[in-house]
């Protein structure tokens, strides 16, 4: 078999270990809830007999599968598929991410479930197993906001999961949410239930904030806020610098000054009827600004058809499994423009521990790029994905800030695949790349194509050189 036929045989076998779809439960139909992804999306399966007794003999096939098989022996690509335990039973699951000291964050997708396993916890799943149908469909609930996953939250609502609901299609809300939950035994409406949560859970949160915000402050006396001061520590963490500088509690707005001013005993805060005694009148709440969980920006993802377009490579960090992270030369400019603002941007403010899936400001050798967060480590430490280069790392609120909501400009960059490389790349190899596809390179891309949500990038000049040194 020929080099290229063979790379089409191998990215034809790649693209086949992919779980055979299912059809969605019928309107009305009884379902399962296995989990949630967020608050307004959910797993959910058939509670059909039949079909539950198929969802059943495939567990069984998984987990016999995984009592056999071998370990992984390298870091997987993202998006790929293998096996892990989930309550001492072998199970498929996707490849969502890898962290530097190989833990893997997993989506376990016949459960409905995310969470993390070390390499050596994960074996190798074959075609067979990997194409078997999934049963689990992930749906989004009608007039549910977005709210973050924070552990307590999740708890909450997931106090649902195995309970049988009636689904009910709907008219797609501005979100695009169209499906409501009711449950099985009372036909009491899930989304509503999850909306109340939100809100008691955002109450709960606002007072807490505001309870520490007004311990910050001063007596009404001196009429002054005062200023928290943590001790410097620098703090390395993976590539980055984490500094905990000093934190001080935000600047009220004017308006916010006016109103937590002592009310003066005089005449124009009298009201009609008042005997002009002093009152000692509560400060109007304060509107304290929300998680940032929809951002306000376009998020620009490549176009499937492109051909002959010239790419800046702008992060390296996973080319060890194939991967950059990569911006069309045309949109450099806008790159330009973040971080523009981002040079001008005062991040002398407090500090700030986001939510999960929240976008913020996250600091990275001594610089300030937007960021998301990816997963929450623990009480103060957070897996930042820095979206307009693609690379990670671990930050505490030291070194993170709540997303400026004017920063509007589109993230234009991806990260993606490099098409034509080896299932297992050499370590011969992942040097060439690394030196090759070093940051701000630009190349040459004749073909983008787009297969289950991965990117793929084709470029003849660089497999060509790569064939040249004999690597592959």
């Amino acid at each position: 078999m020929h080099k290229e036929e063979s790379r089409q045989a191998f990215k034809a076998r790649q693209l086949s270990f992919i779980p055979s779809p299912t059809q969605l439960p019928a309107d009305g139909s009884i379902v399962i809830l296995t989990g949630f992804k967020s608050a307004n999306r959910c797993y959910i399966r058939s509670a059909d007999s039949a079909i539950t007794e198929e969802y059943q003999k495939n567990l069984k096939k998984i987990d016999n599968f995984g009592k056999n098989s071998h370990e992984v022996n390298s870091v997987p690509k993202a998006n790929t598929f293998a096996m892990a335990q989930k309550d001492e039973q072998w199970c498929r699951v996707q490849i969502l991410s890898a962290r530097p000291d190989n833990r893997i964050r997993i989506h376990f997708i016949d459960y409905g479930t995310i969470g993390i396993r070390y390499l050596r916890e994960l074996r190798r799943i074959s075609n067979t197993m990997s194409s078997l149908p999934c049963f689990v469909h992930m749906v989004q609930l009608h007039n549910v906001t977005v709210y973050s996953m924070e552990t307590k939250f999740l708890e909450h609502i997931s106090q649902n999961v195995d309970k049988e609901f009636r689904m009910r299609r709907v008219e797609s809300d501005s979100m695009g949410g169209n499906i409501e939950l009711y449950y099985a035994d009372t036909e009491k409406l899930l989304n509503t239930e999850i909306l109340t949560a939100c809100q008691e859970f955002s109450g709960k949160e606002s007072e807490n904030v505001s309870s520490n915000n007004n311990d910050k402050e001063s007596s009404p006396d001196k009429g002054a806020e005062s200023s928290s001061v943590v001790s410097n520590n620098n703090v390395a963490s993976g590539s980055a610098k984490e500094t905990n500088s000093s934190i001080e509690a935000t600047p009220p707005k004017k308006s916010q000054i006016m109103c937590n001013t002592p009310v003066k005993n005089d005449v124009d805060n009298k009201s009609p009827g008042s005997s002009g005694k002093k009152k000692n009148l509560p400060p109007p709440p304060r509107q304290l600004p929300k998680p940032c969980m929809i951002p306000p920006f376009e998020t620009i993802p490549f176009d499937a058809n492109a051909k002959n377009v010239k790419i800046v490579v702008v992060d390296n960090s996973y080319v060890s499994r194939g991967y950059v992270g990569c911006i069309l030369e045309k949109d450099c400019d806008k790159l330009q423009s973040i971080q523009k603002f981002l040079q001008n941007y005062d991040g002398s403010g407090q500090a700030y521990k986001p939510k999960l899936e929240e976008y913020c400001i996250a600091e990275f050798e001594s610089e300030w790029y937007r960021g998301k967060v990816v997963e929450v480590l623990d009480e103060d430490k957070f897996l930042i994905a820095y979206i307009d280069f693609t690379n990670e790392c671990e930050l505490t609120s030291a070194s993170i800030r709540r997303y400026p909501m004017s920063l509007t400009i589109p993230c234009c960059t991806n990260l993606c695949a490099i098409d034509g490389l080896p299932q297992e790349l050499s370590d011969d190899l992942i040097e060439f790349l690394e030196k090759e596809l070093c940051d701000f390179k630009k190349m040459h891309v004749d073909n983008i194509k787009i297969f289950d949500d991965i990117t793929f990038i084709e470029s003849k000049e660089l497999l060509k050189k790569i064939h040249n040194a004999k690597l592959i």
